[in-house]
């Protein structure tokens, strides 16, 4: 689910905006926390001899994640934002000059894309994200999308109902669980200080090397796939006054 909020575009008198995203995934419940904490365990405990090394880590990602965007802001058009342009000023060790003139017609701005998944729960069905809407508002554009259209459910995975140990055993895991509010100027921050990564991590000692493959480094990856709980802000190249 994307709580990330109204992306606003600051007031300026620039031609184009640079426009760099960033990315936050969190988790929604404290039993998906203990699922990948599980997860990773059992990685560990089943190949822990098999190697000198091992690794177990998690690798969190937005498919199809793009991090620049250049947003114009007038009906001018300027031929040196050709890529071409930048070639040849970057043959000529002109490219110096090149990001002169970036820095004279853009100004920058800064937004980070939030996501909430979870292994157990639709947190689309979460009534404290209830007020988290997603959208932008460009030159009197004001885009607001749908809740169904932010997040959803893995149709795909098979959804097991927690047991009772389950739960007492994830109760540990609640105080790492965000606490998100949405700021006066509309930005969506996390208050709670303690950060999951901060103990996700196997703190047992390195077995002996052993058999044949001594020194042989092994790395195991956890997926957070996020394709079904991705909603991209995909800002196209705007003008203004132009509903295209």
């Amino acid at each position: 689910m994307d709580i990330s909020g109204i992306f606003k575009l600051k007031g300026t008198t620039k031609k184009y905006i640079q426009l760099q995203l960033g990315k936050e995934i969190n988790f929604n419940d404290e039993l998906t926390l203990y699922d990948i904490q599980t997860i990773k365990n059992d990685l560990y405990t089943r190949n822990r001899f098999r190697n000198a090394y091992i690794s177990v880590g998690i690798n969190s990602d937005i498919p199809s994640f793009k991090e620049f965007f250049l947003i114009k802001l007038t009906k001018e058009e300027s031929c040196f934002l050709q890529k071409w342009v930048y070639i040849l000023f970057f043959i000529l060790a002109l490219d110096g000059f090149y990001d002169l003139y970036l820095y004279c017609i853009c100004s920058k701005q800064y937004f980070v894309i939030k996501k909430i998944v979870s292994s157990r729960q639709n947190v689309l069905e979460n009534p404290k994200y209830s007020k988290f809407i997603s959208g932008y508002n460009i030159n009197e554009q004001n885009v607001i999308l749908e809740r169904n259209d932010i997040g959803g459910i893995d149709n795909q995975i098979e959804v097991k109902l927690p047991t009772e140990q389950e739960i007492a055993s994830a109760k540990e895991y609640d105080k790492y669980i965000p606490q998100y509010i949405i700021k006066e100027d509309g930005e969506v921050i996390n208050t709670n200080e303690k950060m999951c990564e901060n103990f996700m991590e196997i703190k047992e000692e390195k077995p002996q090397q052993s058999f044949e493959n001594k020194g042989v480094e092994q790395s195991q990856k956890i997926e957070v796939n996020t394709d079904y709980n991705s909603n991209e802000i995909d800002l196209p190249l705007i003008t203004k006054n132009n509903e295209n």
